[in-house]
């Protein structure tokens, strides 16, 4: 009896060997199966996961957005200044609504504008140069001030959403965040994956609409890229080099000549403290639409060269206004004598704060032209020694540096309270365009973008009062 127990068990061991060998077999040859898997379901698995699962930062920016399988996605490579990103931004925006893709979203620069370069370099630069100290012989010394910060951290992505375009913020420019986030090789030996787009020229590809446009429409650039035929593209990813350029787009379409001017003018500052530094300085103003706006940019690349031309014309373009004003006056019949001394009493007070408390006051009664309250947005450090000449012609003339307390509670702006800025000073530039956006009037510098910008949101602002 007892013989026969020990034999049962024995046996009893050699059953539960063999079904765990068995077992684990199965999952060797299944490992093998997973691994040997094209690349082509590695992004579609990194999709399924479960959101609170995934450690990236990379998320939808709407909560309406779902992501699945199917799922295709649009992006670029980012370079210049905040204000030619954001033209970029628009461009990659109706291209993605157009083509059924959702928008992968390159961080938006902060600090000091990039260069443009061929698609191979400014990526290279993307991955390694921000965040480094560089000589100024470096290849990345105009990296060296590179602040990255989410798009909805500083733009309104509402419009988009509205439209029914989808967004989704990428956060690493580092070479492998395809491989890591989404299973595809950026060298993109899968080519299955990722359809790339690269540029080598400053102006490369220009993209149309409809196929039957000519190229003469092509100007300064050297090819053109059918939308059509971007739609026939299967990949779930199209990487642009630039999208920079307010001509990238070459649309016939009513619809989406539309959504670009619907785009151009919506999407503005969503900042909360530029807004609200904005608002501290039109109230002081005497409110929005109290004044008249001008910006004068003369403090890098062509500008900084072509300052003295610049000057001249905002100059010429503030005395057609003044005179054009002046007109207005003589019908009012107002008097002019009465007038000629307040401007010289104007002009002999030295506190700037006392100065603007009394031109703001006499817009309520006074027309004489160079009464006319003036906000100047400008890029150069000392505009009082740099524009004599301007505000001794137009008493009632301001810079952001005639409101102290502003600026110095901009600069204080402490890390707890934006994670995503070391130094407030890069939000004054976007509170100067703020307040020259919302006057009754608006003198650009020609040629500027950052100009542009606050045009369109000038002529939205119109329209919504």
């Amino acid at each position: 009896m007892f013989r026969s127990t020990r034999s049962y068990r024995s046996w009893a061991v050699g059953c539960i060997i063999i079904t765990v060998s068995l077992l684990l077999l199965t999952h060797i040859v299944l490992l093998q199966k997973s691994s040997s898997t094209s690349r082509t379901t590695s992004w579609q698995t990194w999709l399924r996961r479960p959101r609170a699962w995934t450690h990236s930062r990379d998320h939808p920016q709407h909560p309406s957005i779902s992501i699945n399988d199917s799922e295709k996605f649009l992006t670029f490579l980012p370079h210049s200044g905040l204000h030619n990103q954001r033209i970029a931004l628009i461009n990659a925006g109706i291209l993605a609504g157009a083509l059924n893709r959702t928008l992968l979203m390159p961080e938006l620069n902060l600090g000091t504008a990039t260069f443009w370069r061929p698609s191979n370099q400014l990526t290279e630069r993307l991955a390694h140069c921000p965040g480094s100290l560089h000589e100024p012989d470096s290849h990345c010394y105009d990296y060296r001030d590179y602040v990255p910060v989410p798009v909805d951290q500083i733009f309104d992505l509402t419009p988009l959403h509205e439209l029914g375009i989808r967004t989704m913020q990428r956060h690493d420019m580092n070479d492998d965040y395809f491989l890591r986030y989404w299973g595809i090789d950026e060298t993109n030996e899968d080519k299955k994956m990722m359809y790339t787009l690269k540029d080598n020229v400053r102006y490369s590809y220009q993209i149309h609409d409809e196929m039957s446009v000519p190229n003469a429409t092509l100007e300064q650039f050297q090819s053109r890229i059918d939308l059509h035929y971007l739609a026939t593209r299967q990949e779930p990813f199209l990487m642009f080099g630039s999208l920079f350029g307010s001509r990238r787009l070459a649309l016939t379409r009513t619809d989406l000549i539309n959504i670009r001017e619907y785009l151009r003018q919506k999407i503005g500052i969503k900042h909360p403290m530029v807004l609200n530094k904005a608002n501290d300085i039109m109230d002081q103003l005497g409110g929005a639409n109290n004044y008249l706006s001008v910006h004068l940019r003369q403090g890098d690349g062509r500008f900084k060269k072509e300052a003295k031309k610049t000057i001249g014309q905002i100059r010429g373009a503030l005395e057609r206004y003044a005179n054009k004003y002046g007109q207005e006056e003589e019908n009012h019949n107002n008097n002019n004598e009465e007038q000629a001394l307040i401007v010289k009493e104007l002009r002999s007070m030295t506190d700037r704060t006392k100065r603007l408390k009394a031109c703001v006051y006499v817009q309520e009664k006074y027309r004489h032209p160079n009464l006319r309250l003036i906000y100047m947005a400008t890029d150069t450090k000392n505009p009082h020694e740099k524009f004599i000449d301007l505000y001794d012609k137009f008493v009632c003339l301001f810079t952001l540096n005639d409101f102290p307390d502003v600026v110095q509670s901009i600069r204080d702006t402490r890390v707890d309270v934006d994670p995503y800025l070391r130094d407030g000073n890069l939000l004054l530039p976007l509170v100067d365009g703020e307040v020259a956006a919302k006057a009754d009037y608006f003198i650009p510098t020609p040629k500027s973008t950052f100009s542009g910008y606050i045009r369109q949101r000038n002529t939205y602002f119109h329209e919504m009062i």
